[in-house]
């Protein structure tokens, strides 16, 4: 794991709320160079900590259908499956998980014709598949990518214990 210093947690914190702020305003921010605050962006996209993308509400592109797939699959077809899902269109993410359920997949598909159409032709060709249970989403509460502001809770509530167990 890369080892990050304040300097980069307040980039990350500025770049999560606004993709588009330039280097020059940064550097203005954090009271640094621009080439300083350049080297550190370019460092946390190579060590993948970082990818500055637009991200998009798929609901609002017309993708109406949001289904949370928990798949188990005989072990021995785990990464072909995991591969073959992850290869479809619709699919936005796919992880192995531990539990009832050894695969978890997220896809968007505009319709139920989409849905039903992916499912038949596309899902039942992967070899494997024990059972899949499907859930659809009916609305979202929250969509964040905040995993700073979520590391820096976490430091709080370290940091509260340290001094607890201080006194």
């Amino acid at each position: 794991m890369i080892q990050l210093d304040d300097l980069d947690y307040q980039i990350l914190k500025v770049l999560m709320k606004d993709g588009q702020v330039t280097n020059v305003e940064l550097s203005k921010m954090m009271g640094t160079s621009v080439n300083t605050i350049r080297n550190r962006i370019q460092r946390l996209i190579d060590n993948k900590v970082l990818q500055i993308i637009g991200v998009t509400n798929p609901l609002l592109l017309g993708f109406d259908v949001h289904v949370i797939m928990n798949i188990d699959v005989e072990y021995a077809h785990l990464a072909s499956v995991a591969e073959g899902f992850a290869a479809m269109g619709p699919v936005r993410y796919v992880a192995y998980a531990s539990g009832e359920h050894n695969l978890v997949v997220m896809a968007f598909f505009p319709n139920m014709e989409h849905y039903f159409t992916c499912l038949t032709q596309q899902i039942a060709k992967l070899e494997g598949i024990r059972t899949i249970k499907t859930m659809f989403v009916g609305q979202e509460i929250k969509r964040n990518y905040d995993y700073v502001g979520h590391l820096e809770e976490l430091k709080q509530i370290e940091n509260t214990k340290e001094l607890q167990h201080d006194n």
